[in-house]
């Protein structure tokens, strides 16, 4: 009786433990498959349009007697626009319409994409950091929101 049991609970941790390994490879080829798939719709040249930072503020609100959180939108787009060209080697370039030029390396995971500069220089087009991907597509449009995990910025890239 006692053979029977310990033989019920192997089968039963030998069939548990090989479900819990399919679902992480499953997770893990989900994962692998989008940041694919964004990265082949990152590669190739998009037009930096414009940005949008949202400040965030409190004011007292006298009728209800206490702070309320607040958040002003302040949109900027640009009218001599830098391009970014991002290429299959993982690196980008920053043209701008005097002629000027920044290289910067990116790596994707999943739905973010963090950018990182070669040179320090004092002025950039696009900040360095870590951004959520946001993609979407009007007409023959197509728009990606590069938003800012650390800050509340974001860079809207058209093509």
């Amino acid at each position: 009786m006692t053979m029977k049991y310990s033989i019920l609970l192997l089968i039963i941790l030998t069939l548990f433990s090989c479900n819990l390994n399919t679902k992480s490879k499953v997770n893990q080829k989900d994962e692998l498959d989008s940041t694919l798939f964004n990265t082949r719709k990152l590669i190739g040249e998009w037009i930096i349009n414009g940005t949008i930072s949202y400040n965030n503020t409190r004011k007292f609100n006298i009728e209800k007697g206490e702070w309320e959180a607040i958040s002003d939108k302040v949109e900027s787009k640009c009218n001599a626009c830098p391009k970014i060209i991002f290429n299959t080697d993982y690196t980008a370039i920053i043209k701008f319409p005097n002629e000027k030029r920044e290289n910067l390396k990116w790596v994707i995971n999943n739905r973010s994409i963090k950018l990182m500069y070669f040179e320090v220089t004092s002025f950039r087009a696009i900040d360095e950091g870590e951004y959520e991907m946001n993609s979407t597509q009007e007409k023959k449009t197509n728009k990606l929101e590069l938003i800012q995990k650390d800050k509340n910025y974001l860079y809207i890239l058209l093509r």
